[in-house]
């Protein structure tokens, strides 16, 4: 299974490939006997936002769908961005959007909680490509 992970890893850098990538997980996992959903868990997307305006400078997740997980801060207040971190994991992008964008951390005009919510619309969208 391994093997099929790095190939369907490979094929997704190459936005100039146009596949289906749907039938070509089915048709590998009728050739591997391995279930068509085993397969999609392998392709999650990682994504890793730099942020702007703000004490974190990177902000690391996964996402599946429009579901967001793993959520890490790189710098920034560590306890409370570890709370946001925990309170939205395993949130669609639309309801972290509903709670955090928007919100201000002094007179930066922007926080941590904004740019998580700018970094997994990014992210969704990217992947939609």
């Amino acid at each position: 299974m391994c093997e099929i992970k790095i190939i369907l890893i490979c094929i997704g850098f190459f936005d100039c490939v146009k596949i289906n990538l749907t039938s070509l997980i089915k048709k590998l996992s009728v050739l591997a006997e391995i279930s068509f959903f085993s397969l999609m868990e392998a392709i999650k997307m990682h994504y890793d936002y730099k942020t702007h305006g703000t004490c974190s400078q990177v902000i690391s997740f996964d996402i599946d769908g429009d579901v967001i997980r793993n959520i890490k801060f790189l710098g920034g207040c560590n306890g409370n961005l570890k709370a946001i971190a925990r309170l939205v994991d395993g949130y669609t992008v639309e309801e972290i959007e509903k709670k955090l964008k928007g919100v201000e951390c002094g007179q930066k005009g922007t926080s941590c909680g904004d740019q998580l919510a700018r970094a997994v619309r990014e992210a969704y969208e990217a992947q939609k490509k």
